[in-house]
């Protein structure tokens, strides 16, 4: 099995990223909802991986779909996975819950999603790595959400940091499985080339941006708010 996963290594992170929130869903089943829609408001973001592949790194696909469609199912199965987890991180972790005052804005969600993805290719065209644009956009996004509702600067904060540390534990988990996997098939020579315990710096902003970001939309698209459980 090692063998396989030792040639399709992005399948396997992909499955490891799937531990989170399968958990979190078990243990919290009113956080459901609110997953598969994160899950799906991620989905678009799979389609940006034409735009890292190859220069950032250069795992193998399945069916090397990355040279036909420019993503992989990979990339489904992560963004799909992580935008799960990175939307429950905070509640599961804070023992909050999710409340409703509405109906979704789904404009709001297809608008926020086009700015964070049209702004990171627009960044990179403008000579950024792909990589620093995403977490650039991701960051811009989230102030612009904060100015509007600054009362989800806390969980936010809280989101960020839950999911880079779990995020942190996973990639530890990944090298376990795969050693020196990073060196192999990441390329951060021209981004920071730092690394915290093994894990590219990169890896660790991304998850933190996202995890901040993830926490905040969800509640102004979805008009709801963080409550207090019980």
């Amino acid at each position: 099995m090692m063998a396989f996963f030792e040639v399709y290594d992005f399948l396997l992170l992909s499955l490891l990223f799937c531990l989170p929130p399968l958990l979190i869903a078990a243990a919290r089943p009113d956080l459901r909802p609110l997953m598969r829609t994160a899950a799906l408001l991620a989905l678009p973001f799979a389609l940006t991986e034409r735009f890292f592949y190859p220069a950032y790194w250069s795992p193998t696909f399945l069916f090397d779909l990355i040279q036909t469609l420019g993503f992989g199912i990979e990339d489904l199965l992560f963004v799909a996975a992580f935008g799960a987890f990175a939307a429950t991180a905070y509640p599961a972790f804070a023992n909050r819950a999710f409340a409703t005052d509405g109906a979704p804005r789904l404009r709001l969600a297809a608008g926020l999603i086009a700015a964070a993805i049209g702004l990171a290719v627009g960044l990179h065209a403008a000579g950024l790595s792909m990589y620093t644009a995403t977490i650039v956009a991701e960051f811009a996004v989230l102030l612009a959400l904060l100015a509007r509702s600054r009362e989800l600067a806390m969980p936010a904060l809280l989101g960020g940091a839950t999911v880079t540390a779990i995020y942190w534990i996973l990639c530890l988990l990944y090298e376990a499985l795969l050693p020196s996997i990073f060196d192999r098939v990441w390329h951060t020579e021209g981004l920071f080339d730092r690394a915290f315990a093994g894990i590219p710096l990169e890896e660790l902003l991304y998850a933190f941006a996202s995890g901040a970001l993830a926490t905040a939309m969800l509640p102004v698209v979805l008009r709801g708010r963080w409550a207090r459980r019980g």
